[in-house]
């Protein structure tokens, strides 16, 4: 299959009163459901402290400073060493079915997709038997600036061909082959969220000329996809520790445009922690309809995702 040169792209702009960006945020969730040990298997690894905490997810402290206690604060060294896990073995431990799943969402035609995973199961998705770091080097491009990020990769996204149609696929919090784009630990989540919250400052953003319409926006980074957007959450559940996203849902809840869109949150649970996520969601003004869609207990989760992508795939399709 034909791959997408390294390039400078023109940002999509919407008139938001006709036609809101279609997003999906997409979390671990799904692949930890099609493979359970993904993520236990990456903190044994990074783990420097075996002796003291041998059973890291046994830890109740936030991840971003968990990552920093089991690599004895040395968060960058251990993400450079333990790259290639995501680059070539997570992939050997997945359920090839989760690709059918994954068609599904690209099905949608969603404007952006945006994930936290470091991982490549989207790309991976497309491309299978020809799937390399070199490959995943010519599908990078960019907008809004002059060349792409190599840290904060709020401008510089992957795209891929997908049955024809390209697919803009942005890894928000960093991606294995750059393991300085890595998002993880608490200081890097600060710096992050102190670049989000200086994008939202810049005016370039918006076609707000006089006599233009205050609706009309350009997307030049996944910060205004998600400011702007109609917005699908899946496998991610705002962990509070992910400073950067809920300082975004706060933003987009006192955004004035009247046209801007609304996020969706889909997760299975039950109990008071979800009682109160759910509570505070919706004080951003999220829609969590689809937060347990009649699960309760002992959650099958590939059913679950299931049902709930095609519930996305339905909603989107209404949406036009």
């Amino acid at each position: 299959m034909e791959t997408v040169k390294l390039k400078k792209q023109e940002p999509k702009s919407f008139d938001l009163a006709v036609r809101k960006p279609k997003v999906l945020l997409l979390g671990n969730g799904l692949s930890r459901a099609y493979n359970a040990g993904s993520w236990d298997h990456f903190l044994d690894s990074i783990n420097r402290k075996k002796d003291e905490f041998p059973k890291p997810n046994d830890i109740k402290i936030p991840m971003p400073l968990k990552i920093i206690l089991l690599t004895d604060n040395h968060v960058g060294t251990v993400m450079k060493e333990n790259k290639e896990y995501f680059l070539k073995g997570f992939y050997d431990e997945l359920d090839k079915d989760i690709c059918l799943q994954i068609r599904k969402l690209f099905d949608c035609d969603f404007d952006y997709i945006l994930t936290t995973n470091y991982s490549y199961e989207l790309e991976y998705t497309v491309y299978r038997d020809k799937f390399t770091e070199n490959r995943l080097k010519t599908m990078q491009s960019y907008i809004g600036i002059d060349r792409a990020e190599s840290k904060y990769m709020l401008h510089t996204f992957n795209q891929v061909n997908y049955e024809g149609k390209d697919i803009d696929i942005w890894h928000i919090h960093g991606e294995a082959r750059k393991p300085d784009s890595m998002i993880i630990g608490s200081d890097y989540y600060s710096r992050l969220t102190a670049r989000v919250i200086e994008e939202t400052k810049n005016s370039e953003r918006y076609d707000l000329k006089e006599g233009k319409n205050i609706n009309l926006i350009s997307i030049n980074s996944w910060v205004d996809a998600l400011l702007f957007g109609d917005v699908y959450v899946l496998g991610f559940g705002y962990d509070y520790s992910e400073q950067d996203l809920w300082w975004l849902l706060n933003r987009k809840a006192n955004e004035k445009i009247i046209d801007k869109g609304k996020t969706y949150f889909y997760e299975p649970g039950a109990g008071e922690d979800t009682r109160v996520k759910k509570s505070l969601l919706n004080v951003f003004d999220v829609v969590t309809d689809g937060l347990d869609m009649g699960y309760k207990e002992n959650v099958d989760y590939k059913s679950f995702y299931k049902d709930a992508i095609n519930n996305i795939s339905k909603k989107v399709k209404e949406q036009g």
